[in-house]
């Protein structure tokens, strides 16, 4: 339906008791949901600290429309990034997806959501959690085994590998 036809129809309705700001609010969710929709959500990931991240958030417009005139922004923490302003430098790519080449890992998970455009409106996709991967101590197990290598010699150690653990959301 155009925008057009959905304002016909809701005003034809009988009058709702609502402000001017819901009504607002309700004819421009209606308006760009049936213009523009998202295909791809940013997915929570789990990372290693200063690792290289990238989400992806694609959408299309369901009318005759040019998908590329969408446009892509993004927020972390709520808060809008700006190409290569923050720290550490992020870039995002001309189909919506925001990458990070080193991503360093804080005390909390970081949470982006990513934001579409166009000229019938604009949607946000639900937020993704970013979570960094690390390694609880780790304790060798106690051995009385010696080992004696000669200089420029192989030695095996026999030892479990590490689990690493994510940090609690």
């Amino acid at each position: 339906r155009s925008a057009e036809s959905i304002r016909a129809h809701f005003f034809t309705m009988p009058r709702p008791v609502w402000s001017t700001k819901t009504l607002s609010l309700f004819l421009l969710i209606a308006e760009a949901s049936s213009l523009l929709r998202i295909d791809l959500h940013p997915r929570d990931q789990t990372i290693l600290n200063n690792s290289p991240l990238t989400l992806d958030c694609r959408g299309a417009v369901s009318s005759s429309s040019d998908d590329a005139s969408i446009r892509y922004s993004w927020y972390r923490n709520e808060e809008l990034l700006v190409n290569g302003t923050s720290s550490p430098p992020h870039e995002i790519l001309p189909n919506g997806s925001l990458h990070y080449d080193r991503l360093l890992s804080g005390d909390d998970p970081i949470r982006f959501a990513c934001r579409l455009t166009h000229n019938s409106g604009s949607l946000l996709t639900g937020p993704a959690l970013i979570t960094f991967a690390y390694l609880d101590s780790y304790d060798a197990p106690s051995s009385d085994v010696t080992t004696v290598v000669v200089v420029g010699g192989t030695a095996f150690l026999q030892c479990p590998a590490p689990v690493p653990t994510s940090l609690p959301p």
